[in-house]
């Protein structure tokens, strides 16, 4: 299977019906999508800070040999070492993912809430913080075996921490 046609199955099939059941549902109230932005524009943000995060992440994958893509089955058009449909990915994942948060949102009872209290989730970001320094350090001292799980920590654990502090 082609990325493009993996793109198309997986990713904006999907966001089409998700998108059409959005669209139908989006009269019925909820405290859950009213915020700083409307649920389009924080899709959009969503999309642009994915593709800001993940370019360069992305892109020293490939440029290290860490990961390839095989050019049969991409397009060929490639943004510095990584190809388009990679790009759409970094852009149909958040926007599947919103589309699902969005239709969910409007179905879940907003008379119950979930608070952490200050100090779980100090430690839940320390906990998380210690994790990704720990991968920090394995990759500065060279160690192979754990070079892909330091790499995709290193990555991903910053926002993960942040949302939890």
């Amino acid at each position: 299977m082609t990325y493009a046609a993996f793109l198309v199955q997986f990713l904006v099939v999907p966001i089409v019906i998700l998108g059409v059941l959005v669209y139908r549902d989006r009269r019925r109230p909820t405290a859950l999508t009213h915020g700083l932005l409307s649920p389009p524009l924080a899709l959009a943000a969503l999309a642009v800070i994915a593709v800001v995060y993940t370019t360069l992440w992305d892109n020293h994958l490939v440029a290290t040999g860490i990961w390839r893509y095989d050019p049969a089955l991409v397009m060929g058009i490639t943004l510095g070492w990584v190809p388009l449909e990679e790009y759409l990915f970094f852009i149909l994942q958040p926007l599947l993912t919103g589309l699902g948060f969005l239709l969910l949102a409007r179905r879940i009872s907003t008379t119950a809430s979930f608070r952490p209290d200050s100090d779980s989730r100090i430690v839940s970001a320390l906990v998380v913080s210690i994790v990704w320094l720990t991968s920090v350090a394995l990759l500065l001292v060279g160690w192979k075996p754990g070079r892909y799980l330091s790499l995709e920590l290193a990555w991903a654990l910053p926002p993960i921490a942040l949302q939890l502090a």
